[in-house]
């Protein structure tokens, strides 16, 4: 189910919620955004739940695509448009409405599940706060009921923070008045069916995620093939995934082969310069011309140097390495030229 930033008079009355669900054994989270209700038809089975989003990631993955709202982009585009309204004439709503629209729809499409989950509950919020008659009060009860949504987004300084299961995110201060709640749920009271589910605030959706982690004792660590963080459960895992370990077998081979190869033409190229050095040194025991001595160290130095171009291109792949071998072979000739 989409769901749709348009101004309505019947806004959802039950409110919008988002749940999580951790999986140590398969490394899986599960994320799943809408009413308490459909939430609960869809965990119990029921495919029809209307959602807003429902997906299965690797574990970890909340966590480590979080990014900061360094600009503070929710504040100046999408909750203070919408407060404006709620204090402005009929024919000023419709400009900082579309501002607001255009900022959450873009969240809410291209975002991460928190950043969507926070554009649902910033719009549905804005109208249910368009009903009562006293718009100030009510614009004042919108701001209260969204403000821990961009909690989150505002002091958290940076993603390693929220991966340091350990350390302490922002100062206490910021919480005074915001509500903390967080509902654990235990279908048939099952423990191993543990569902999270959050709704004024994103801070303790995020503490509830590090204390698992950290009581499972996983480490965040950065994938050594894609550069992507993951969780594993030792410090000594470096691959994220079969795919990336594919990648770095890969890798590796070509390297190795890259070594080989270098190798081999390493070795053709300093045997024919010792088969010249042999030559020149006989030249020199049979008493062959000064000048002929001359033009052959001189013919040798012109070999060197056409030979390390050779190389070079045997490396880059622009020739064979038997291509090579064919080119260092036809130097002979040259070289028989001063014996004869």
């Amino acid at each position: 189910m989409e769901f749709t930033f348009e101004r309505t008079d019947t806004p959802a009355l039950e409110r919008y919620e988002i749940a999580l669900l951790l999986d140590r054994k398969k490394m899986k989270e599960h994320i799943l955004i809408g009413t308490r209700s459909e939430i609960r038809r869809r965990l119990n089975g029921d495919k029809d739940a209307e959602l807003f989003h429902d997906e299965e990631r690797p574990l970890g993955t909340l966590l480590t695509e979080f990014e900061q709202d360094k600009e503070k982009a929710w504040n100046q585009y999408g909750t203070m448009p919408l407060w404006n309204a709620l204090h402005t004439n009929r024919f000023e709503q419709p400009a900082l409405e579309k501002t607001a629209r255009e900022f959450l729809e873009a969240r809410y499409k291209f975002g991460t599940p928190l950043e969507k989950y926070a554009a649902i509950r910033i719009w549905n919020g804005y109208c249910r706060a368009r009903l009562p008659a006293d718009r100030p009060k009510a614009a004042d009860d919108y701001m209260a009921d969204i403000s821990g949504l961009k909690t989150l987004f505002l002091y958290t300084e940076k993603r390693e923070v929220l991966m340091k299961t350990k350390s302490r995110m922002i100062e206490s201060k910021a919480f005074v008045k915001e509500d903390f709640g967080l509902d654990l749920w235990y279908p048939t009271g099952n423990p191993d069916f543990e569902c999270a589910m959050g709704y004024h605030n994103l801070f303790p959706l995020v503490l509830y995620y590090q204390r698992r982690v950290a009581e499972w004792q996983l480490f965040f660590q950065k994938c050594s093939v894609c550069g992507k963080y993951f969780l594993a459960p030792s410090q000594r895992y470096s691959i994220c995934s079969e795919v990336c370990r594919k990648m770095q077998a890969k890798k590796s081979k070509q390297e190795f082969d890259d070594r080989a190869r270098s190798n081999q033409y390493d070795m053709i190229y300093k045997n024919v310069c010792q088969r010249w050095r042999n030559r020149i040194n006989k030249a020199k025991r049979i008493g062959l011309a000064e000048d002929r001595m001359e033009e052959m160290n001189k013919a040798f130095l012109q070999f060197k140097q056409s030979a390390l171009e050779q190389k070079k291109k045997v490396g880059s792949r622009k020739i064979t390495l038997m291509e090579f071998q064919d080119w260092m072979d036809a130097q002979d000739s040259i070289l028989n030229g001063f014996l004869e």
